[in-house]
């Protein structure tokens, strides 16, 4: 099954046509802001930091671009959640 989450764009404009608040990456407000006259609050507390975490569907069969890229980003602090195959590991 595919699902196709709502892009910056599409929750900028349900936000600028009442539907309710957001929060979005800055970037998408530095991109949409002016289009929807969005009003911005800028979070510093400490939930708004991200944790970030690589996944995939299987750790083997990536393309050699991607396998690249995922030991790269493994190598620079990243703990595994649960090393195996099925896409668990963490960045």
């Amino acid at each position: 099954m595919q699902t196709q989450p709502p892009t910056t764009e599409a929750i900028c404009s349900a936000v600028a046509v009442g539907v309710g608040i957001a929060v979005v990456p800055a970037r998408a407000v530095v991109r949409w802001q002016h289009t929807y006259d969005l009003r911005v609050v800028d979070l510093t507390n400490s939930w708004a930091k991200r944790n970030l975490l690589l996944c995939s569907q299987r750790w083997s069969g990536l393309s050699e671009a991607a396998a690249a890229l995922a030991a790269r980003l493994k190598v620079h602090g990243a703990h595994a959640a649960t090393p195996d195959d099925g896409g668990a590991e963490g960045a």
